[in-house]
């Protein structure tokens, strides 16, 4: 196992650790909060991005800042709020994001998602395939004494935002301020770019979609987010929290398949729904009964999908109680086919002290990507 330390880089000095080989071609990133020896707390962690190989192999491990330096935020995640800490691969698949919160670590006692954003900027993590970070997207107004729950992009060069109210921001790389975009729903879940369009999740019962879309990318005006067609309206019939997609048939465009997980503990809605568009409708396909899932990624093979998961659960699928957060693996059938879970297997666990939240694919340079995990 290689162990990578990552070194803050500033717009006057771009560098990259010497000991930095830059992530591997097809390997998973897990987000983890927690160093091991800190309690998990609730005024902030180091986060840490460890990469996996399928078997869940770690092969390296790349620590956020936790101080600034020049024009560089720090960032760190709330220890145990379990929808905060989100990670997402931008549209091109050349960066990862992170949302968090730009407190240096050891500076404050109180709940960051409290903080004023004035104080305690809401910060954006950039990481590139060589695996160096920049976090000098920290912006003084949003989501101010609120959650920064995850943020998405299409190329890196602009961001849309959620938290735990406000709605949907829109913030240029490397900018102090941001703009709201959309307020059709303000309690947001998961937020990432595909086919162009950005794709919001909530589990907010007023509101009219669980998974929606803003129809494009739009950086400036207030827009509706509308329900995804065919998409259930209502938390009892998709209580949405993160999503993956790909592009499997040839005769639907764009992505045709959508995975969204579900986390109402020790309930028969929690694991993973999956649904297959037809004629332009999103039609379900079946659930995979799971403990409570946080975060998904998922990836074509010659038989079907290959799916990945990480679940707040005493194994993969059963909950009692608040017990550690685990990396599984299994694999399910094709396009607009019966969901068919099969070889459901625990890869990761995280040690004491520390959390897994985040999962994607690892950012790839020059990479051109169909779907969510599908490269080509």
């Amino acid at each position: 196992m290689k162990i990578r330390e990552t070194i803050h880089r500033s717009l006057l000095a771009t560098m990259l650790c010497s000991s930095a080989s830059g992530f591997e071609a097809d390997n998973l990133v897990v987000l983890r909060v927690g160093d091991g020896s800190a309690p998990l707390s609730t005024a902030g962690n180091a986060a840490f991005l460890d990469e996996h190989r399928a078997d869940g192999g770690l092969v390296s491990a790349t620590a956020l800042p936790t101080q600034r330096l020049g024009n560089q935020s720090a960032l760190l995640l709330n220890g145990t709020s379990i929808p905060e800490g989100q990670l997402t691969r931008s549209q091109d698949g050349r960066f990862l994001l992170v949302s968090g919160y730009g407190r240096d670590l050891g500076t404050g006692s109180t709940i960051l998602a409290s903080t004023a954003s004035a104080d305690v900027p809401r910060t954006i993590a950039r990481i590139d395939a060589l695996g160096a970070i920049d976090t000098s997207t920290s912006l003084l107004d949003a989501y101010s004494t609120l959650g920064f729950r995850g943020v998405a992009s299409a190329d890196g060069s602009g961001f849309w935002l959620i938290g735990s109210g406000q709605g949907v921001r829109y913030a240029n790389f490397g900018a102090t301020s941001s703009a709201l975009i959309s307020d059709t729903a303000t309690n947001l879940r998961h937020v990432k770019v595909i086919d162009n369009q950005v794709l919001i999740a909530t589990a907010q019962g007023t509101a009219p979609f669980r998974v929606g879309s803003l129809g494009g990318l739009p950086q400036a005006g207030l827009q509706t987010i509308s329900g995804l067609p065919g998409l259930p309206t209502d938390n009892a019939g998709l209580f949405a929290n993160a999503f993956a997609a790909l592009d499997l048939s040839p005769s639907e465009p764009g992505t045709d398949v959508l995975y969204v997980t579900e986390d109402l503990p020790n309930s028969t809605t929690s694991g993973l729904a999956k649904f297959s568009k037809v004629a332009g409708i999103w039609a379900l396909n079946g659930r995979i009964s799971l403990a409570p899932t946080r975060a998904v990624a998922v990836r074509p093979t010659n038989t079907g999908v290959q799916i990945f998961v990480i679940v707040t659960g005493e194994t993969c699928s059963t909950w009692t109680s608040n017990v550690p957060t685990r990396l599984c693996a299994l694999t399910d059938s094709g396009y607009n086919q019966s969901v068919s879970a099969a070889g459901l297997t625990e890869i990761a666990v995280p040690a004491l002290n520390q959390a897994f939240r985040g999962l994607a694919f690892a950012s790839i340079a020059n990479a051109q990507i169909f779907g969510d995990g599908h490269e080509d």
